[in-house]
């Protein structure tokens, strides 16, 4: 194709798109996302009365948080993953009109509770890592106790930036490394 016609077809389709409202995508793409995220933590629904004194009020914190930050939330979708760590699916709402699903983690270490927000990259690379673990191990027959390897013990380090980290430890001693950035995002399991 020569450079006329590259240039030309380019800004048509960069026309056609400016007609086509983009929230159309987003919209499809996030019902699909927040269902299948939905479903597969389920089962981990808890009451909020049932949060320990400090876990409830790093709670409170969080909500304060999340109203200042443009977040909207269900209450009633908090899930406890183990005894250390607690979660609610969050929306985050911009300007341009696009929603990114995220997630957002209250962990209790050494007798005090720390929220988290997992972008949405991070979030979705933790919802995949545990259903091909999941999947794994449901396959292979192994008889590995699949929360006891998702689910943060211990937080280790958590950046924001243009390379965000969200490292943890889990129950069986290993390091769960998330790392996202423009170029994409990676788990890395050590």
């Amino acid at each position: 194709m020569n450079r006329r016609k590259f240039i030309a077809s380019s800004t048509m389709g960069a026309g056609a798109l400016s007609m086509f409202p983009m929230s159309a995508f987003a919209n499809s793409s996030e019902k699909i996302f927040k269902s299948k995220f939905e479903d597969s933590f389920n089962s981990f629904n808890v009451a909020i009365e049932s949060l320990s004194n400090d876990a409830a009020k790093t709670f409170e914190d969080m909500k304060g948080f999340l109203k200042e930050s443009n977040y909207s939330y269900n209450t009633s979708k908090l899930m406890k993953f183990n005894d250390v760590c607690y979660a609610i699916p969050l929306e985050k709402k911009s300007l341009l009109g696009f929603n990114s699903n995220e997630l957002g983690l209250i962990v209790n270490q050494n007798g005090t509770s720390k929220f988290y927000i997992l972008n949405e990259k991070i979030t979705e690379e933790f919802q995949n890592l545990n259903e091909g673990f999941s999947l794994g191990i449901e396959e292979s027959g192994g008889s590995i106790d699949v929360a006891k390897f998702i689910f943060p013990q211990e937080v280790i380090e958590e950046k924001k930036g243009r390379e965000s980290v969200f490292a943890y430890k889990n129950a069986l001693n290993d390091t769960i490394t998330f790392k996202s950035s423009r170029k994409g995002t990676r788990a890395i399991i050590s």
